[in-house]
């Protein structure tokens, strides 16, 4: 009976020794968060910053007023075979050849012009091309600058 009890003892001993050995222990509390992670490590230089906005739209040309023959002197008046603005190819082309340089773009200018025939107001002034007031026409008529329509109806 002896080594019944024996082997019985032997048994709970080694029961014991296993459950004890199968507990979790508790790790020891700490004391913060502890240290930050490192950063992710990084692929290549940092993406570009995005593009800046489109700039604004240009401001539209000055819209010159339709001139009456009796509001623009004679020596002003002309007949122009094409009216453009200074930054056309054909106009912008001419005004480099004759030194003229600074001009804005819309400048109102134009090319192969004469001088109307008649007097302001006068019934002889006619034009069959575009007639125009011109504000500089001393190019002998190849360009003339700073140009508003004429009104002929009147």
């Amino acid at each position: 009976m002896l080594s019944r009890f024996s082997a019985l003892f032997i048994y709970a001993v080694a029961g014991l020794a296993i459950s004890v050995a199968a507990t979790p222990v508790a790790a020891p509390p700490c004391d913060g968060p502890g240290p930050p992670p490192p950063p992710p490590p990084q692929n290549g230089p940092p993406p570009p910053p995005p593009p800046p906005p489109p700039p604004p739209p240009p401001p539209p040309p000055p819209v010159r007023p339709t001139n009456e023959l009796g509001q623009c002197s004679i020596q002003n008046q002309q007949c122009c075979n094409q009216v453009t603005t200074a930054n056309d190819a054909q106009a912008s082309g001419l005004l480099a050849l004759l030194g003229i340089l600074g001009l804005p773009g819309d400048e109102t200018v134009g090319m192969q012009c004469n001088p109307m025939l008649g007097a302001a107001g006068g019934s002889g002034a006619s034009c069959t091309n575009t007639p125009v007031c011109c504000e500089r026409n001393d190019f002998n008529g190849l360009i003339a600058i700073g140009c508003s329509p004429i009104n002929l109806a009147l």
